[in-house]
């Protein structure tokens, strides 16, 4: 299959401009959520001494490549919150178009057009591709990693590892030579490491591809089959290379893996992340993932990688991993997008034919075309519900209403715009230490401490934590102006006990000032005279 010669142009210029549309528009409007001043802390801190710092303490998925290419950014064009989120936009509309490209060749012009749509205006997509973080970089790598293993198995070209290697006067080449294809696929791999030690379940789709690959050649010509022992030769390398990776991530951090049966029960495995999927994208996505699964898989190689590529990774981390992270999953979405798409893409080709057949005589609709017909019906009423009509909608998303999966966070800029600059004889108090540190400079507790939980750790600054209100009631006790900063949920939790509702009256009533926003409050208990 390939492009639509007379309008893939027209495509692509369509599509770039629809989602650079959707992730461009008010980019900068928002401040950062608690992950993005993260990364724009991290930034900074390069810029500042040259060497790239964590300020997080716990565990964390972030890898450097995307604070490396946000501290370039800002070295040339100064920090704001339009420039960090830049290279999230920029790789979320790459991405579109190599989603239209690929399904194009794999499945023809239509899905095409229906996988580059969907990835356009999907509010999933379109809230990664306008935080900064580095889903949407890794989501782009992944692409590149998928298809240049395609390109190194599939294609026809000379010296590629899983053909027939040719022979130069009676000889073979060189096995090394044969390796250099691999070439591309290390590097992609090694960028993506960088970009987040989510790459490890990201390579499971290889072994998962290889082993399909294995069962058809088995079943086709069991070991006289041509390809059966390259197959199993790269399966036992891909898992090779896999369990050495696990096992290099588990010395690295255990905490992060290993997870007793408690632990198992509570995060619920692989069925956490359905019910996720289920629960963000709506009853008529899964119908439409599960079909074009099946079809995929009756559509032989270029099918099985997609299949390979969307499920395995998140099945792979669902068993290792013991705490359920569904929003880390969002590099698989391209090729889940993919599949959805193809029912749809069918459905399509089948309402065009039977149009195109319309005045024949003799042509009535038979059961493809009002098949096509419900599943382009279907597929419309499912577009319009998930951009303009459901609480996480894409209009939600783009306008910063929504809080969505990669939305709704608090506005830290303006709570921190309140604090007079010139008062430096202030206490801070936050539930957030990393965005009010990167406005405005300085945190001194972070208040309400969850039993166990750790402070946020911010290079060459002490932040002490503050578990109970009667904790928060002795950090008051010198004084001092206090200036109390975060989610309005969290600080009311302090009213669940009679010491925190004296304490909460005793902060909200006058000469207290309090500024209340629709997720914020800020507080203002003012210095002991």
């Amino acid at each position: 299959m390939a492009l639509d010669r007379r309008y893939w142009i027209w495509d692509l210029v369509l599509l770039l401009a629809l989602s650079t549309a959707l992730r461009a528009h008010n980019l900068g409007a928002l401040s950062f959520c608690s992950e993005e001043a993260d990364n724009a802390l991290i930034a900074r801190t390069c810029l500042q001494t040259g060497h790239f710092i964590q300020p997080e303490s716990q565990p964390s998925s972030d890898g450097l490549l995307y604070p490396w290419i946000t501290a370039s950014l800002f070295n040339h064009f100064g920090e704001s919150e339009w420039i960090a989120r830049f290279p999230s936009a920029f790789f979320g509309a790459l991405t579109t178009l190599w989603v239209y490209l690929w399904a194009s060749h794999w499945f023809g012009s239509w899905v095409g057009r229906c996988a580059g749509f969907l990835f356009a205006v999907w509010p999933w997509s379109v809230a990664w591709g306008r935080i900064g973080q580095y889903e949407s970089l890794l989501a782009f790598l992944f692409v590149l990693i998928v298809v240049s293993v395609w390109k190194m198995l599939e294609c026809n070209c000379l010296g590629h590892p899983m053909a027939e290697p040719p022979r130069v006067a009676g000889r073979r080449p060189l096995t090394i030579r044969r390796f250099f294809k691999l070439i591309p696929f290390l590097l992609l791999a090694l960028l993506a490491h960088f970009t987040s030690y989510l790459t490890h379940f990201a390579l499971f789709f290889l072994p998962g591809y290889l082993l399909i690959r294995l069962s058809w050649s088995w079943f086709r010509g069991r070991f006289i089959d041509s390809e059966f022992k390259r197959s199993l030769q790269y399966l036992l390398v891909g898992l090779l290379v896999a369990g050495v990776g696990i096992l290099a991530l588990v010395y690295l951090s255990p905490a992060v893996f290993l997870k007793n049966q408690e632990q198992q029960e509570a995060a619920g495995g692989s069925l956490c992340y359905i019910h996720f999927f289920q629960e963000q994208f709506g009853w008529a996505f899964m119908g439409f993932l599960i079909l074009g699964t099946g079809m995929a898989l009756k559509c032989g190689r270029p099918g099985w990688l997609v299949f390979s590529a969307a499920w395995f990774p998140f099945i792979a981390q669902g068993l290792i991993l013991r705490k359920c992270q569904p929003d880390s999953i969002y590099y698989t979405f391209p090729f889940m997008v993919i599949l959805a798409a193809i029912p749809i893409g069918w459905g399509a080709e089948m309402v065009k034919e039977r149009v195109n057949q319309w005045s024949a005589p003799g042509v009535h609709w038979n059961w493809r075309g009002i098949t096509g017909l419900l599943l382009l019906g279907l597929s419309v009423e499912m577009v319009l519900s998930n951009v303009f009509i459901s609480r996480a909608a894409t209009s939600q998303v783009v306008t910063g209403a929504s809080d969505s999966v990669a939305c709704g966070s608090l506005d830290w800029r303006g709570m921190t715009d309140l604090v007079p600059r010139a008062s430096g004889n202030v206490k801070i108090i936050s539930t957030d230490a990393i965005p009010v540190y990167y406005y405005l400079g300085r945190v001194d507790f972070v208040f309400p401490l969850k039993e166990g939980g750790r402070v946020q750790v911010i290079p060459g600054v002490s932040v002490q934590g503050i578990r109970s209100p009667a904790e928060l009631v002795t950090a008051l006790a010198d004084g001092r102006e206090t200036w109390i900063f975060g989610e309005k949920s969290r600080l009311a939790e302090m009213r669940r006990t009679p010491t925190g509702a004296d304490l909460w009256s005793i902060l909200t009533l006058p000469p207290s000032r309090v500024w209340e926003g629709p997720l914020e409050i800020v507080i203002c208990y003012p210095k002991k005279r």
